[in-house]
């Protein structure tokens, strides 16, 4: 099981396809995630008159579309939807994070554009920095079932739990290492016997038609944060690290290690979603 491609939804939180399947969530074959926002674009009701706040609308009208990126971008989605979203996102931006969110924005664009063939725009300093805005901002801000806080360590995961509630979730992952660490979060598909020991010394073609991806999170240095969402059903899960040993960041550049993935180190753990 080889190492999740990121794609990042919008803000990069390693919020994935598995490796090379952008091409796939390029497509147009009927497939496509049909995830949609849940705050009705021109909805015109006077929130003064139902007793909410019309703050809390008005930070719901980004989030909303924001997190719906994310999740579409774990999958394989239609890419006028995620275009659509997309310009939501833009168009209710909160002015607290403004500067970052365009910084993202334009990369996802970048990416539409190429058809899913060029993710140069999400590995340049400028998006790193973006990130570090905005994905702590929509983990304190914006509601989701359920939150988790993980660190990553040499090597090891810490603060995720043995049991997580079904539903949209949110994990704010802290790097908290000297090396780069992700979060690589699969669901053991219905049916499938193998420990995920045994699926993990599969071949990855085979070994991916036995799991599903649900998101993941990137945190390049100390320090560094990312935001995982997925929407988590009951099952048996595994949190993982595919990144080679060695690989580290400076001055906004990573240099990959050559050592043997991280998983294979121990960070690797194993939970249940009930």
């Amino acid at each position: 099981m080889s190492r999740i491609h990121r794609s990042l939804a919008i803000l990069l939180a390693l919020t994935t396809c598995t490796a090379g399947a952008l091409t796939a969530c390029g497509s147009d074959d009927g497939s496509a995630d049909e995830t949609t926002t849940t705050a009705a674009a021109g909805d015109t009701t006077d929130s003064s008159t139902d007793g909410s706040d019309p703050a809390d609308a008005e930070l719901a009208s980004f989030c909303d579309p924001y997190v719906d990126v994310t999740v579409m971008l774990s999958g394989e989605p239609d890419p006028d939807a995620l275009t659509a979203a997309v310009d939501e996102v833009e168009a209710n931006v909160p002015d607290s994070i403004g500067d970052s969110v365009d910084v993202m924005v334009a990369a996802v664009r970048s990416v539409l554009d190429s058809g899913g063939q060029d993710f140069s725009a999400f590995e340049t300093p400028e998006f790193a920095d973006a990130q570090a805005e905005v994905d702590p901002f929509v983990f304190e801000n914006c509601e989701f079932d359920s939150t988790v806080e993980v660190s990553g360590i040499d090597f090891g995961f810490e603060g995720l739990p043995e049991t997580i509630d079904q539903g949209r979730v949110a994990i704010l992952f802290t790097n908290d290492g000297t090396e780069a660490h992700e979060i690589a979060v699969m669901r053991r598909n219905d049916g499938v016997t193998e420990s995920f020991e045994e699926l993990l010394a599969l071949p990855e073609e085979e070994a991916m038609e036995k799991v599903t991806p649900v998101g993941g999170a990137f945190a390049a240095e100390n320090g560094a944060q990312g935001l995982l969402v997925g929407d988590f059903e009951p099952g048996d899960y595994i949190a993982i690290c595919f990144i080679p040993a060695g690989s580290v960041s400076s001055d906004g550049a990573i240099t990959e290690g050559t050592g043997a993935p991280h998983f294979t180190h121990g960070m690797q753990q194993e939970f249940t979603v009930s």
